[in-house]
């Protein structure tokens, strides 16, 4: 997985 990809997993998850 991707460093950058990290943040973007994250933000995804808190918008669920």
């Amino acid at each position: 997985m991707v460093v950058s990809e990290v943040p973007l997993l994250l933000t995804q998850a808190s918008q669920l």
